[in-house]
């Protein structure tokens, strides 16, 4: 039976961590993951890509004041029950009538019911 060289076990490992540090690095950066125009015209031939950058932009500008309403969890893009992009307001429990708005900028808003985060 052949012994393999230690060498051969250090390249390995390096290898390795080198894979791993690069996951963490992409995974974890700071900026912005708001898809590019390109990503977006991929997501679904369905999606008017436009109305759905334009979507993205506007959650962007009022997240911050989104966020702030007591029990919002998170903020984010996603569609409306006929396929149009909508923002969409996470919340611990169900928010009371006009406790949000029910447009932004024009921008449907829909709140998403998901419990309070362990985070």
């Amino acid at each position: 039976m052949k012994e393999r060289a230690p060498r051969s076990w250090s390249l390995g490992f390096l290898l390795l961590a080198a894979i791993a540090f690069g996951i963490v690095a992409v995974g974890c950066s700071k900026k912005p993951t708001a898809p590019s125009s390109s990503e977006i015209s991929g997501i679904s031939h369905g999606v008017d890509a436009a109305a759905l950058k334009s979507t993205i932009a506007v959650q962007d500008r009022h997240t911050r004041d989104l966020m702030s309403v007591q029990g919002v969890v998170a903020v984010g893009t996603g569609l409306d029950d006929r396929g149009k992009p909508a923002i969409h307001v996470y919340t611990e429990s169900k928010m009371a009538p006009g406790k949000l708005p029910e447009f932004v900028e024009g921008v449907r808003v829909i709140e998403k019911v998901r419990g309070r985060s362990t985070r």
